[in-house]
């Protein structure tokens, strides 16, 4: 469990986070929605220790994260980016090995079951097939997909995805909010997911994170967030939330502007 309290950060004496509280339970798929320059990003990467100037506290599970090493630290978060730069030369099983240096010594070599993390996390990820591909050939999905992977081989107890189906097309967006569901109730790992896909996020979460102007606006069930006057008071313009005959809740920009 991650726990956030008065977490506050500005740039050039611009406030970017503004005393934000909140709870990311374990087990469970959290989503975190807002507009631009929200702050959206800036939260993940302090949890992740990419920024370092905060003040306020994070805890992991009751623990000050600022007292844990960076390979500590790796052992309990893994980080899934937008995308994973084209520069990639190596193949993909060698990219998703890399994630296992926060259990290796010194940069001991591979043993047996490490590479057997690897292999399961690539197939849990659709893209076993693939490990001999170089990543750099990949698309846009594929590359997805191996990120994931590599979060997966990490084995952390919660996985932080930015934006991570910005530039996927609907079929590689719906594989990887559904893996991110799936690891999430048959492995209880905990996954914060950065997004702008608010049917996805009512779609796919446990809990959702509404943040507006670096402040919490409101934290709730998917069913609670899918509420068309909430939902205009965050982002501005109207919203139509609709219900298909499967009974999946779909939220559109537009429709009638509430009283």
């Amino acid at each position: 469990m991650i726990e956030i309290k008065n977490l506050a950060w500005q740039i050039n004496d611009k406030p970017i986070l503004r005393r934000f509280s909140a709870t990311i339970p374990s087990g469970a798929v959290t989503t975190i929605i807002g507009p631009n320059g929200a702050g959206k990003t800036s939260l993940a990467r302090s949890i992740l220790r990419l920024i370092d100037e905060w003040t306020g506290s994070i805890s992991l599970d009751g623990t000050d994260i600022r007292t844990l090493t960076s390979q500590e630290l790796a052992r309990h978060i893994s980080y899934v980016p937008q995308d994973i730069p084209l520069s990639q030369s190596m193949s993909v099983e060698e990219f998703v090995s890399l994630s296992r240096y926060p259990w290796l010594n010194n940069w001991q070599p591979l043993s047996s079951r490490d590479r057997d993390v690897v292999n399961n996390s690539l197939e849990k990820a659709g893209i076993l097939a693939l490990k001999e591909r170089v990543v750099a050939s990949l698309s846009g999905g594929e590359r997805q997909m191996a990120a994931i992977a590599a979060a997966l081989a990490q084995e952390t107890p919660l996985i932080i995805m930015d934006e991570p189906a910005s530039n996927l097309d609907p079929f590689h967006s719906h594989q990887l909010y559904q893996l991110a569901k799936d690891i999430s109730q048959h492995d209880n790992k905990s996954v914060l997911i950065v997004t702008h896909d608010i049917t996805a996020a009512v779609r796919y979460s446990d809990s959702i994170i509404l943040l507006k102007e670096g402040k919490l606006f409101f934290e709730g069930t998917p069913q609670s967030v899918a509420n068309s006057s909430l939902l205009e008071q965050l982002f501005g313009i109207s919203f139509s939330v609709l219900t298909d005959d499967s009974g999946n809740i779909m939220v559109f920009p537009g429709g009638k502007k509430s009283e």
